[in-house]
């Protein structure tokens, strides 16, 4: 189990030992090495891999953030001590263990180059110094005069909340910082493993098992994933077919509506063409006027004519009746459409919310599925550290001491912030705020006084 993921208390500000040195193995006094199988002298050392400082690059991706844990328990002596061979050229090389296990049989035994092998154990973690959490902090110190103390409290209430938000992105960063910190770790052990598949075969069924639980959590993940888009590409369909509907209904509707104004229109002209027949008729009825000559109009013709108009009203208002009941049966239409519309958005936002709530919740069982992972490449390294150290190069022990000493920083950096949350006096900010409601208080009362005496 890796330290920052154990179950013990917040110890960052503490000073905690370094580890008591372990000196190196002393050389075989053998002149040489075992013979290879075949009777020949074995090669030379294979070359140091390249090892560069730790950068930002290492904090790794942060597409897989979980809310950080704050038991953060760094044991610094769970890493093996430094192990420095002396300097002389003409020390005898010596048979690396094997943790139990043969060496591989295609290679002959790894000889150990003796030489300066920086240590693979960080330095004890520097304390948490009051300095630095004010930096962060930046409350200001406890006034020295009581009736100061409302605009600390002031302080306080403006800058805590800006503090707990940048806690929270921290924990944030430092759960990724961390995970991108350890898969190099994993890169160094699988590296470790190419080299020397037999010699550390005894660790490999673990991470197998490890390696296993993650890929069947991925596979998981990635299932759901693909019937959720199935889903939502089938509701999305149904919704693309039904607005093609849709826009058809609404332009049936539109021209229903032309067509119940159109048989209105013609209604009213045939009332209009009506009323100037009856007055007509009228005007042939009474007779021309004195002074006017008359002129023979056919009365009954035009009787004829507005008999024949009239007789067409029944028609004309079957006809708006026949428009309005088709304008209805679009407009039902329309409606029925969009309430379907309405129906898939739905359909589509509880398919979404509980596609979140279930990927979600598989997506924590992939991120302790890697962390467990994580852990179990953690042990295996350390096991190695310790049982047989000679196997990893003296490039990958600075490389391991620096990451060890980047996750410590890590860690220091989220406690500092979580420390500066309340790093505030808080019986100076409670009689700040007593203070600030009874000068509120008496000034209100003044406000009443002077209002009752106005």
């Amino acid at each position: 189990m890796h330290p920052s993921r154990t179950g013990g208390g917040l110890e960052l500000g503490l000073d905690l030992p370094t580890a008591p040195s372990r000196p190196a193995p002393a050389a075989d006094p053998r002149s040489a090495p075992l013979p290879s199988p075949d009777g020949e002298r074995p090669p030379a050392a294979r070359a140091a891999a390249t090892a560069g400082p730790a950068t930002s690059d290492d904090l790794g991706a942060f597409g897989d953030w979980e809310q950080a844990d704050l038991d953060v328990d760094l044991d610094m002596g769970s890493t093996p001590p430094p192990a420095h061979a002396p300097a002389a050229t003409a020390a005898p090389a010596a048979e690396v263990p094997s943790l139990g296990i043969p060496l591989d049989d295609d290679s002959p035994p790894r000889t150990r180059v003796p030489t300066e092998v920086p240590s693979a154990v960080p330095m004890a973690l520097a304390p948490i110094t009051e300095a630095e959490i004010e930096a962060v902090a930046q409350f200001g110190p406890k006034p020295a005069n009581v009736f100061l103390t409302p605009l600390y409290a002031w302080k306080i209430f403006r800058r805590k909340p800006d503090l707990e938000k940048m806690f929270a992105l921290r924990q944030q960063t430092h759960e990724a910082g961390v995970r991108g910190l350890r898969r190099q770790r994993k890169e160094i052990f699988e590296a470790l493993s190419r080299r020397h598949p037999k010699s550390v075969q005894a660790l490999q069924s673990g991470l197998d098992a490890a390696d296993a639980m993650v890929m069947q959590q991925q596979s998981q993940f990635s299932q759901q994933n693909k019937v959720v888009a199935q889903q939502l590409e089938g509701l999305e369909g149904r919704r693309k077919g039904v607005e093609e509907q849709l826009g058809q209904r609404r332009r049936d509707h539109q021209l229903a509506q032309v067509a119940v104004e159109e048989a209105r229109r013609r209604h009213k002209q045939l009332e209009t063409d009506i009323e100037r027949l009856v007055d007509r008729i009228a005007r042939a009825q009474q007779g021309p006027g004195p002074g006017v000559q008359a002129s023979h109009v056919d009365v009954a013709a035009l009787e004829q004519q507005k008999q024949a108009l009239v007789g067409q009203i029944s028609a004309r208002k079957q006809a708006i009746f026949q428009a309005q009941q088709v304008a209805q049966q679009r407009r039902q239409e329309l409606q029925a459409l969009e309430r379907d519309i309405q129906g898939i958005d739905q359909q589509m936002g509880q398919a979404e919310r509980t596609a979140q709530m279930t990927q979600a919740s598989t997506f924590r069982a992939l991120n302790a599925a890697q962390d467990a992972r994580l852990d179990a490449y953690d042990d295996a390294l350390r096991n190695v550290m310790e049982q047989a150290p000679d196997l990893l190069e003296a490039p990958e022990k600075v490389r391991l001491a620096e990451l060890e000493e980047s996750i410590a920083n890590l860690g220091k950096e989220l406690e500092v912030h979580r420390r500066a949350v309340t790093a505030f006096d808080e019986t100076a900010r409670r009689q700040g705020i007593g203070i600030a409601v009874v000068v509120a208080v008496v000034f209100l009362l003044v406000v009443a006084s002077l209002v009752r005496v106005g």
